[in-house]
């Protein structure tokens, strides 16, 4: 199958320093979710305790910034000619990760830490029935044309707006 990646929305998923521990690995894809499977080698199986193996199993992160975060990430739309990344949030997407908007500048910075250097990330959100936006930019211009769009307050690389 021959995909043109110029039109494609492809992204990766790295597990750093995980391979020498698996065996196998398979996935399980529905209409909305996908699970991935890995099968620890024999030495990690067998009672060798994980730590002795270099292997260190981390608990699911079900805290309100992860669960916000998670909802940033599958709203996301990424611009490639302006190498912007938006996601729009809902009320409800806060509610039903149990955050608010004080936490969006350090989900920014996690989705940064995933993502692909050198590209700008913004969310719009709506607080107190008022429609904002956050945006991290490295682009001078960037946050320029934002500023003048919206009337936004700037500090460093990052910019704040209300509609």
């Amino acid at each position: 199958m021959n995909i043109d990646f110029s039109k494609a929305r492809v992204f990766v998923v790295t597990l750093q320093n995980l391979a020498p521990f698996i065996s196998q690995m398979s996935y399980e894809k529905s209409d909305k979710d996908i699970k991935l499977y890995f099968t620890l080698k024999e030495a990690v199986k067998e009672g060798l305790p994980a730590s002795q193996a270099g292997l260190k199993l981390l608990p699911a992160e079900l805290t309100p910034e992860a669960l916000l975060l998670e909802r940033i990430l599958t709203k996301i739309e990424r611009n490639q000619e302006k190498k912007l990344c938006v996601s729009s949030l809902t009320m409800q997407d806060f509610e039903q990760a149990g955050a608010n908007s004080r936490m969006l500048p350090s989900v920014i910075e996690r989705v940064r830490a995933l993502s692909e250097p050198g590209f700008s990330y913004g969310v719009t959100f709506e607080e107190s029935g008022v429609k904002k936006g956050l945006l991290w930019a490295q682009n001078p211009s960037l946050i320029e044309e934002y500023k003048q769009m919206h009337q936004g307050i700037q500090k460093g690389n990052w910019l704040l707006w209300s509609l």
